[in-house]
């Protein structure tokens, strides 16, 4: 790629970046469909291929604690996805006040939902339960779990702010349509006495990944030969870490969602009771779900609008029953 096709790139990867790492010469430059908060780049070098991270948000702390966590799961023998230290030593760069690191081309192939295998969800479900128990040796003392406590009534105002967002829209189409009904459905359930509005999450806590799904996992051979994005890492009971990312990855498909979470609970030995409780802390997180709501209808970011679901909106209580009752 000439200088003048990189010129292109200007406003996502500043000139002085081509520099900071021992990659070579910078041939090609691409953004990559994935990252619907940061953007993701393919760089193609003199020496091979990277991908380059911007971040959007974050704190050179918050992305120090990322390289540890992935330092310490490569040392175990996992495949995560570690950052390339840049020539000045730093595991991510600063430039004009955002943030970059960059990262190894992973090995393997990325699936989207609707490609996943039975097989595939197992393989998932045995990663992340080999995961859990390389995480549940780091020490805990960095990490603070989340508050899960919410407003309801705060709630209702914020999903009645996005129902004037759509019902605004000019251009509104099927998929506003669908995205409308969620939100009206969303709101009454905020308002019914059945919802809950907080939970204790305890006190069996463990560093996870925080954002483990299909969309930051490779398969090769019918394995997951690569797990990246390890900026959301938490402390959280690992078992709403199953069921969030069975949610994530399945939606409610009862098949696959039973293959994944009996490989993971085979590798962690995790009782049905574990199970069930993790289940019912992420049931109060999901119900509370307007992140990519927001992201479209109110910042403007329609490439959140595929993790809007397609269907009409069900309490995830209703939803794990089913689930439950396959299990």
């Amino acid at each position: 790629m000439s200088p003048a096709d990189l010129a292109q790139t200007d406003t996502l990867i500043p000139d002085d970046l081509h520099g900071l790492w021992d990659i070579g010469r910078w041939q090609e430059v691409e953004e990559l469909s994935g990252g619907a908060v940061n953007r993701v780049l393919s760089v193609k070098t003199s020496a091979g291929r990277y991908v380059l991270r911007r971040c959007r948000a974050g704190t050179a702390s918050q992305l120090n604690c990322e390289a540890q966590v992935t330092t310490w799961v490569r040392r175990h023998g996992l495949p995560a996805i570690a950052p390339i230290i840049s020539v000045s030593g730093e595991l991510h760069v600063e430039c004009d006040g955002v943030f970059f690191a960059l990262f190894p081309f992973a090995d393997g192939a990325q699936k989207a939902a609707s490609d996943l295998t039975l097989e595939d969800a197992a393989a998932a479900g045995d990663m992340l339960g080999r995961l859990h128990g390389v995480l549940g040796g780091l020490p805990k003392a960095e990490w603070r779990p989340p508050r899960l406590l919410w407003d309801g009534k705060a709630w209702e105002d914020r999903l009645t702010v996005m129902e004037h967002a759509i019902l605004g829209r000019s251009d509104a189409d099927g998929r506003d349509e669908i995205a409308l009904a969620r939100v009206r459905a969303q709101k009454a359930w905020m308002a019914h006495p059945d919802c809950r509005h907080s939970h204790d999450l305890g006190e069996a806590l463990q560093v996870t990944h925080g954002d483990y799904h299909h969309g930051n996992l490779f398969f090769s051979g019918g394995q997951v030969s690569a797990v990246i994005d390890w900026e959301q890492t938490a402390l959280l009971p690992r078992a709403y870490e199953a069921v969030r990312a069975a949610t994530y990855m399945f939606s409610g498909l009862r098949k696959p969602t039973v293959a994944f979470l009996s490989s993971w609970r085979q590798v962690t030995d995790a009782s049905a009771d574990e199970l069930a409780q993790g289940a019912a802390a992420f049931s109060v997180v999901r119900d509370h779900w307007v992140w990519p709501l927001e992201e479209v209808y109110l910042s403007g970011n329609d490439r959140a609008r595929r993790y809007i679901p397609d269907a009409l909106y069900e309490p995830f209580s209703a939803i794990w029953a089913q689930i439950q009752a396959a299990l």
